[in-house]
């Protein structure tokens, strides 16, 4: 797993400085990007959800974090799935369009991993977190 991290670090750097300045901000943008950038973006993305523990960091974060990596750990998740992740949303919820690929990303990863992410925060003395709609926007499609 920790190969893979900086496998996905190091292509992070070939992604195109217009996703890596957020222009990716849409389902439009989203589908002129190649594949292969796509891939790299949602690895950028991932990379940014878990970002490295920082001493005193509150306890809801230190959950999402180690919540997301047993997940991720159990389930094999790379960036194709990621790929499959994001695509899939897309297609389901088509007035998500108006979101780019990170959230739609992160919100599909929170609820995937959220059995992991409340077994983390059980063992900090937290509340479970509840489940969120599938559907980022409060419009209708």
């Amino acid at each position: 797993m920790r190969a893979n991290r900086l496998a996905l670090a190091a292509l992070a750097a070939l992604i195109p400085a217009q996703a890596m300045a957020g222009f990716v901000d849409n389902y439009a943008k989203w589908k002129e990007m190649p594949q292969q950038s796509q891939l790299v973006y949602l690895a950028g993305a991932v990379d940014t959800l878990l970002q490295i523990a920082i001493e005193g960091e509150p306890k809801d974060d230190t959950a999402r974090r180690e919540g997301i990596l047993t997940c991720f750990d159990r389930q094999a998740f790379d960036a194709e799935r990621a790929l499959e992740l994001v695509n899939n949303h897309y297609k389901e919820f088509p007035v998500d369009g108006q979101y780019g690929p990170s959230p739609v990303l992160f919100y599909g990863i929170i609820q995937m991993c959220l059995p992991q992410i409340n077994e983390e925060r059980a063992k900090l003395g937290l509340p479970a977190a509840k489940r969120l709609p599938r559907q980022l926007s409060r419009d209708t499609p």
